[in-house]
């Protein structure tokens, strides 16, 4: 009773135990062989069916066996190996020594064959000479047989692969991982299976005497994709069986199973291809029933694509070579048609769109299959970013630009956000209910994690109120399974059984790079039976499912493991060279948000009030490069090269050995190895340039006797710089300005509205006395709010004081700069370089000495401004340490110890303020510290990084790889409502040539002090207001603009019409949510 027996490893216990105490997890040449033994032909010509065992487990009756091996023979082997063959049996060898060739009596590396020759990338022929070669892996080794020793099946090179006798079939290399090494080219690697089965159908034939007739051997060529399913039953068979091992066994009988199968596997091999595909679904039909009794409850699969950054003129990571996705996005829709295969694509939308500009005949097609349900794109942003380093404009802006690019490119709109990055803060629910979404799933596998949830769905609420049906993350995380998704399935499918849930939904959220083991094969298994479960779109998901309860749930950004802030080195060591740029981009990507908002706003409102055209197109291309800027790969990794993600890259690993190999065999990808933060360095270049003529334009550029000042931020008293203007006084609506001389400049002290113009004039007014003088010395610097004083020593911050009550905010004598292994550090020097009355600063040049001798120079400037509540610092590294590792360890940073060791850390994301009790910290604009010694505000412009540990707070300034050597940061009192003060603090002005009209007017008045103007765009003839309440109450409020408002309308951020608001003397009157987020469209 001949039957196949393979022999394949599982990876130990100690070097990674899945959790389930009988199960095993099989090593990915099992999967790669086993299934292959359930060919068609292989059933009909042997009597029992496959076996699969551990090396070490002993062969029942070897003598009517053909032993097999998923990795290389050892030489242990040879004692089985002479076992079997005295007893009758066959052996197919992988990649066997000399001595175990000549055990089982083959001569092929005898007269001066053996040697191993090491692949440089020769061709691999499988049979005849007509058909297509595979590539063999680079740097893979096979052994050199003597070509006369028996029948050469297949080649490598000029070299037997695969030659038999009698008695032995011999694989010079090994066959099953150079077939993985086409793993991630899906469309080859389903006909490369099927032409490696034939080769096996072939060899057994041989050592069976039972060759394939001319019949048969058309069949096996017409009939790939029947055989495939056969293969992907054996699959669903060893799944079955693993999974009935994880509860001890015995559970199954599978005998009624096989026997339909190698039913219909005669059939096949009669010709009768349709009675052979009916009794081979009659077979998964008998298998569901039995692995219901394991499994009750059956799983939906939801696959995504992920894929990363397309430029016009070059491609990074998982798009570094755009053939390779859409040829993976080939084989998928030809698997959605024909075999029922659902899938989920997370592309940026730029990609998309550069996608189908090279690609139209697969957008089209990808057109017609999204009709039909078989294909779904989410996420919808433009360049998938890390939303809480973020302001919240450009996180809106992310899904303008996706919107716009879904509709060119493929005539829809996106319905289901999900992300393989992390991908959230609390109020991203809004942003994306208000763009339109439908549903998101929360759930992360790279760079952090989502809340746990036992509910199969829920209403995702928003801190505003907004709320977004979702699909969260489940006791077992499916999401961060992804390297055995659908290999050892068994053991996914056995640690969700354990939470007893009555649902099932698992999520691969993989690189379209990186194509999954047993993907093919379950999406064959599921289109004949669930037995396992069913693939599915994620908004067919939704769909079927939309009678399932979903109760409200509310997260904070605490409920979330974001572990994107710096990359994890221990996760991706890997990365340790293309790391670090994380101050610099969020440092860049706050400034520009504000000057583009500014730039548009200028525009918008102009044009609404006949002042020239919009120019629209700046707009979006400057809103456009900082979403690219933004996006996880610039950010994560901004030194990586393009074609260093699929092909040989340029790394300092491959360098160091002289040779690399593919990710992606047979890769024809980019030479241009430039790194990724260098094209987005120069979009946001060309950016900033085109944003900065444009206010100059609206301003009116410097240099006139009068100044117009234009202020993007919330209504404030600020210390304006007029440059070249030392020793003049200026007046604004007739009344003279507090001044002083700085160099050759002046600073003035003058209201300015918010989102507006104030302009001034010169006066020959003395010019008055300050409210609130700032006094200077070299050890202190105070005004009527808060008073800070230095160790001239160390030059640090000695004590801050509030002066109301004279309380401590800070420990007494606990600010430092630190970086590894660095002692005390020295002040080398003090300089007053401002005296008041408005503005005091006292600027320390700093020393700090790492144990190897290696010397890091800081120098440090503390400002304090008339009626300002916070000290504000501007440091500079002129010579910066060297660091590496662990960024939230090794870095150089600046320590603050709180004066109340036991207060809480609240932190912002876009415009909501919560708690946030975790030692990793990182918040836009401002942290706030709330304790019994009073509050404390530490304010931002993006370097925004902190360590919470105990009562001390280190702010991180630069780690592994950071250009940034400038930072400015404030610490102090807070106000009322420190969002808004934060935003008062960083937000741009900007200073033109005055007309000589004395104004002060906002462009856009949010009236109420906890309002914030995110953006005005103009819109065929309107204007297009987003504000956020930045309160946790409800605000009642009036608009208004520079030109009376003449109807006003609350639109969705996608611009879908709302409720009419009332308007009243040109004001329109709007209620705001506590956290509210909206857009209002108003005519004048």
């Amino acid at each position: 009773m001949m039957r196949i027996n393979v022999a394949a490893r599982c990876v130990s216990k100690t070097d990674f135990d899945p959790g389930v105490e009988h199960g095993l997890f099989w090593d990915i040449s099992t999967y790669m062989l086993y299934p292959l033994t359930w060919d068609p032909l292989l059933l009909v010509r042997l009597d029992g069916l496959p076996e699969l065992r551990q090396p070490d487990d002993p062969v029942d009756a070897p003598g009517d066996a053909i032993l097999m091996f998923a990795e290389p023979n050892a030489d242990s082997d040879a004692p089985l190996l002479a076992e079997a063959l005295g007893a009758g049996g066959r052996v197919i060898l992988n990649h066997p020594s000399p001595q175990l060739v000549a055990a089982v009596g083959s001569s092929a590396c005898e007269g001066g064959y053996g040697d191993d020759i090491i692949s440089l990338r020769e061709r691999w022929h499988f049979g005849s000479e007509g058909r297509e070669p595979y590539i063999y892996p680079h740097m893979q080794t096979f052994r050199r047989l003597n070509p006369a020793s028996g029948e050469v099946l297949s080649r490598i090179g000029g070299n037997p692969d695969l030659i038999v006798n009698d008695r032995a079939a011999i694989f010079a290399g090994d066959p099953f991982v150079a077939a993985y090494g086409y793993q991630y080219m899906p469309w080859k690697m389903t006909r490369m299976m099927g032409d490696l089965a034939e080769l096996i159908v072939h060899a057994v034939s041989r050592l069976i005497e039972a060759p394939v007739s001319a019949d048969e051997q058309r069949r096996m060529k017409r009939g790939i994709e029947l055989r495939r399913d056969f293969h992907s039953f054996g699959y669903a068979c060893l799944t079955v069986r693993e999974l009935d091992r994880c509860y001890g066994g015995g559970r199954v009988d599978l005998a009624e199973t096989c026997s339909l199968a190698v039913e219909a596997a005669r059939r096949f091999v009669q010709g009768t291809t349709r009675e052979a595909t009916l009794a081979l679904k009659a077979a998964f039909e008998a298998l569901e029933r039995q692995n219901r009794k394991l499994q009750p409850v059956t799983a939906i699969f939801t696959d995504t694509y992920h894929g990363g950054e397309l430029y016009p003129d070059v491609g990074y990571f998982e798009i570094d070579w755009p053939e390779h996705p859409a040829d993976v996005l080939r084989v998928s829709l030809d698997w959605a048609r024909t075999r029922s295969y659902r899938f989920n694509v997370d592309l940026g939308a730029t990609t998309v769109r550069e996608m189908a500009i090279r690609f139209p005949d697969l957008f089209e097609q990808i057109r017609r299959q999204q009709a039909r349900g078989h294909v779904e794109f989410v996420n919808g942003s433009c360049n998938q970013p890390y939303p809480p380093f973020h302001s919240l404009e450009s996180q809106i802006r992310q899904f303008d630009t996706g919107r716009e690019v879904w509709a060119e490119a493929l005539g829809t709109t996106i319905k289901t956000y999900a992300s393989q990055e992390y991908g959230f803060c609390p109020q991203m629910a809004a942003v994306l209910k208000q763009q339109g979404y439908r549903n998101a799933v929360v759930r992360v596998q790279n760079m952090g994690d989502a809340p746990t949830v036992t509910d199969e769905q829920i209403q995702w609420e928003a801190p505003c109120g907004d709320r977004l049906r979702s699909l969260p993350s489940h006791p077992h995380k499916s999401e961060d399974m992804n390297q055995f998704t659908y290999n050892n399935l068994h053991l996914k499918i056995a640690l969700h059984q354990r939470d007893n849930l009555d649902f099932a939904v698992y999520t691969c959220l993989g690189d379209i790079t990186f194509h999954r083991p047993m993907r093919e094969e379950l999406a064959r298994v599921c289109h004949y039976a669930p037995v396992f479960g069913r693939f599915d779109t994620l908004q067919g998901y939704f769909r079927r499912t939309r009678s399932v309860a979903a109760p409200d749930t509310r997260f904070y950004m605490r409920d979330f493991d974001c572990d994107a802030g710096f990359i994890n080195l221990d996760l991706w060591p890997v990365y340790k060279d293309y790391t670090g740029n994380y101050n610099s981009n969020c440092m860049n990507s706050m400034a520009a948000t504000h000057l583009f908002a500014a730039a548009e706003l200028l525009d918008a409102v102009g044009t609404a009030r006949g002042e020239g055209a919009h120019r629209s197109d700046i707009h979006e291309k400057n809103w456009e490069a900082l979403t690219h800027y933004q996006g996880h790969g610039t950010y994560i990794v901004p030194y990586f090269a393009s074609g260093g993600f699929l092909g040989y890259g340029d790394s300092p690993a491959s360098r160091s050995a002289g040779r690399s190999t593919l990710n992606v065999h047979e890769y024809l990808g980019p030479v241009d190895y430039r790194d990724v933060k260098q094209v987005t360095d120069v979009l946001m270049d060309d950016a900033r340039k085109r944003a900065n003529e444009m206010v100059v334009e609206r301003v009116g550029a410097d240099g006139a006797s009068g100044r117009r000042i234009f202020s993007f931020a919330p209504a404030r008293d600020r210390i304006v710089r007029i440059e070249g203007a030392a020793g003049r006084t200026f007046d604004h609506g007739g009344t003279a300005l507090p001044r002083q001389d700085d160099g050759a400049d002046a600073l003035v002290e003058m209201p300015l509205p918010a989102y507006g113009f104030a302009s001034i004039a010169e006066s020959a007014s003395a010019a008055p006395s300050t409210a609130d003088p700032v006094r200077a010395g070299e050890d202190f610097l105070e005004n009527g709010a808060i008073r800070a004083e230095f160790d001239t020593q160390s030059g640090t911050l000695r004590r801050l004081v509030r002066r109301s009550d004279g309380a401590d905010l800070l420990a007494a004598g606990s600010h430092a700069f630190y970086a590894p292994q660095t002692g005390p550090h020295r002040c080398l020097g003090v300089t007053v370089k401002s005296s008041g009355p408005l503005r005091g600063s006292v600027e320390f040049e700093l020393e700090l000495t790492d144990q190897r001798g290696d010397v890091c120079r800081l120098r440090t400037c503390a400002t304090l401004d008339a009626g300002y509540s916070v000290v504000t610092f501007g440091t500079e590294a002129d010579r910066a340490p060297h660091v590496e590792g662990n960024q939230w360890v090794n870095h150089l940073g600046t320590r603050f110890e709180l004066a109340d060791a036991s207060a809480e850390v609240w932190t912002s994301h876009f415009n909501v303020l919560e708690s946030f009790p975790h030692r990793q910290v990182y918040s836009p604009y401002v942290l706030l510290v709330r304790g019994g010694n009073g509050d404390v505000a530490f304010l931002n412009e993006g370097n925004q990084f902190w360590v919470h540990d105990g009562g001390t707070l280190s702010h991180i300034l630069i780690m592994e790889n950071e250009p940034a050597r400038r930072f400015r940061y404030a610490v102090g009192i807070p106000d009322e409502n420190p969002i808004i003060q934060s935003r008062a603090w960083a937000g741009p002005y900007f200073a033109g040539a005055g007309d000589g009209t004395q104004d002060h007017q906002s462009l856009i008045d949010p009236g109420s002090d906890d309002v914030e103007v995110l953006s005005c765009r103009y819109d065929d003839g309107a204007l297009l207001l987003r504000i956020a309440n930045t309160a946790d109450r409800r605000v009642r409020t009036t608009l208004g603009v520079a030109a009376p408002i003449a109807s006003a309308r609350i639109t969705s951020l996608a611009g879908d019409p709302g409720q009419e608001l009332k308007v009243v003397d040109g004001r329109a009157a709007l209620s705001l949510r506590p956290w509210d987020l909206r857009q209002i469209r108003l005519t004048l």
